[in-house]
């Protein structure tokens, strides 16, 4: 949630094995908290990652996919964009994410 600390979020990171966590609240997706964001926003500005609510120093604007949209839509906003991860939202909720590990391996899939 947005109320938790970036010292959560980086703890949460690690136990999932992921790059990225998404900050929502009830379900509907406020955010994008990420490594990139805890080396420019957090460390470099000299925050302490135990007391800094991840709500200040993710990103706010988020690019959402409906599940049914083409994969090749979602390669083409990461690229044009520069995105990482993108959050896979249905009804204003967040039911998962793609991620450049997830597209590689459903691209590998392809040519198998």
């Amino acid at each position: 949630g947005p109320d938790a600390t970036v010292s959560e979020a980086v703890a949460e990171m690690r136990e999932r094995r992921e790059g990225c966590v998404f900050v929502d609240r009830d379900g509907a997706p406020l955010g994008l908290f990420n490594e990139r964001h805890l080396l420019t926003r957090v460390l470099r500005a000299g925050l302490d990652p135990a007391a800094t609510r991840v709500s200040e120093v993710m990103s706010a604007d988020l690019l959402a996919l409906a599940p049914d949209d083409p994969p090749a839509y979602a390669v083409h906003c990461m690229v044009s964009r520069g995105f990482r991860h993108l959050p896979v939202v249905t009804d204003g909720r967040l039911v998962g994410f793609l991620s450049v590990r997830t597209i590689l391996g459903y691209l590998n899939g392809l040519a198998a």
